[in-house]
């Protein structure tokens, strides 16, 4: 039917717009989405501002996740070592900008700390970040007084930045939120 509307599943398909589909978000705010999806994986940079500037990462789900547009040089050589590659996208916080950003959808398949290891959950609400790794107990870090600062002792960890690779990525999305 050309030109008609149809409702499939919570996304309305507009034929007049090639390849877009448009879709409500949490707050009921109507935003385009390309209907591609970039199934390889991706690698991503997760470098935190502290503050809760940052993103809440869990494993396994798709996510309306927001990258820099252009990251900044400062956060590239803070988070990527000697020899290792750039990554595809780094996550965007608002500590070094507040509109050098993109949004895209995309799920999250494998998070890495170089020193904790692998991760199943980054929780950023509050004034404390959570770090959940896969085989032990959560890594409770200070946001706001001294941030970075872990509750254990024993972890002395100088950088928090974590390796993140990401599939089903979709184009930049215009969100309205």
């Amino acid at each position: 039917m050309k030109g008609i509307a149809r409702l499939r599943g919570d996304w309305l398909i507009v034929p007049l717009l090639a390849n877009r589909a448009t879709r409500k978000s949490k707050f009921d705010q109507p935003f385009l989405l390309s209907a591609t999806m970039i199934t390889a994986k991706q690698t991503a940079l997760w470098v935190p501002g502290w503050y809760e500037l940052d993103q809440t990462l869990t494993l396994g789900e798709m996510q309306k996740l927001w990258f820099f547009q252009t990251p900044p040089e400062a956060i590239l050589h803070e988070g990527v070592g000697i020899g290792e590659a750039t990554p595809d996208y780094v996550f965007f916080n608002q500590l070094d900008s507040t509109t050098n950003c993109q949004i895209r959808f995309a799920r999250v398949t494998e998070m890495v700390h170089p020193q904790i290891g692998p991760l199943t959950r980054i929780d950023t609400d509050g004034c404390d970040y959570l770090f959940f790794p896969v085989d032990g107990e959560e890594i409770v870090v200070n946001a706001e007084e001294n941030p970075g600062q872990s509750y254990d002792e024993d972890l002395n960890v100088s950088d928090w930045a974590v390796h993140v690779m990401i599939e089903d990525v979709s184009d930049p999305i215009i969100d309205s939120v």
